[in-house]
């Protein structure tokens, strides 16, 4: 895990504490600028990804911690709110 992707867990953790609601918080921060970890919003927002298999795509080469087996469905269902009001509007 990288030390970025580390602190911002633990922020987030502590943040959050035994919030049922953790994983759908975790994924609304947006990092921007130099070397930005990146997330989910980033993918939407700012690329303009339509796609999880895009998005697969794109982070392939260097993946976040929020990749692992254990966060990538909560990340694709949260990939897939904006996508899904983009396209509906």
């Amino acid at each position: 895990m990288k030390a970025i992707d580390l602190y911002l867990a633990i922020r987030m953790i502590s943040f959050l504490g035994d919030s049922e609601d953790y994983w759908k918080e975790y994924f609304n921060w947006m990092q921007m600028g130099f070397a930005a970890v990146p997330s989910v919003r980033l993918l939407v927002e700012q690329l303009n990804l339509s796609t999880w298999d895009e998005a697969c795509e794109y982070l392939k080469d260097r993946p976040p911690s929020w990749m692992s087996h254990d966060m990538k469905e909560e990340a694709r269902k949260k990939f897939e709110e904006p996508v899904l009001s983009r396209t509906t509007s």
